[in-house]
């Protein structure tokens, strides 16, 4: 059921997240979720195809590595919130998000898709969040080494969006 969830405190994250969930504008993040959505398409949904493909910068992400990179984070720590939710217990790996582009392979891949995918993903990811306790936000867990809660999944998650839409504004839109 939707609630009050109080941004996380230090200590329920590691401070690498910081910046991430200060991203996170200060009102109820139920909604945030499809908001933030909303902005991302508005901001991508119009490229032309061939926009997908563009880095802004030899050895940087094209704009469908980026997004997919968003899309396998969201799942992660996604992931990461349903294992601590459920009391799981067990420590959880990190991942090296380089690693995770290399291993891409989206020249097949249209940027319409993999916003589909992401929108789906996000609708999902509401609903999960949506439905849960008041006490479940505050469970722990941990993950890459360090303890993180739930309610810092969900705003690491949003803050994670917001810091790639603000390098798309900046370094990538520009030049599309």
């Amino acid at each position: 059921m939707e609630q009050t969830v109080a941004r996380p405190e230090a200590g329920e994250f590691a401070p690498f997240y910081a910046n991430y969930i200060n991203l996170v504008p200060a009102r109820p993040i139920l909604p945030q979720f499809q908001l933030n959505m909303d902005k991302t398409l508005e901001l991508l949904g119009h490229l032309p195809l061939e926009a997908g493909n563009f880095a802004y910068a030899e050895g940087k992400w094209s704009i469908k590595e980026l997004v997919q990179h968003c899309i396998d984070t969201e799942q992660i720590m996604l992931y990461r919130a349903l294992r601590f939710v459920r009391n799981d217990g067990q420590a959880l790996a990190g991942f090296d998000e380089d690693a995770y582009v290399e291993a891409l392979n989206l020249d097949q891949r249209k940027l319409s898709d993999l916003l589909a995918d992401w929108q789906s993903l996000r609708q999902f990811s509401q609903r999960f969040f949506f439905h849960l306790r008041a006490e479940d936000w505050l469970k722990l867990g941990v993950a890459s080494g360090k303890t993180c809660s739930v309610r810092a999944l969900a705003y690491i998650i949003l803050g994670h969006e917001s810091h790639h839409r603000n390098i798309l504004e900046e370094r990538y839109l520009p030049y599309v």
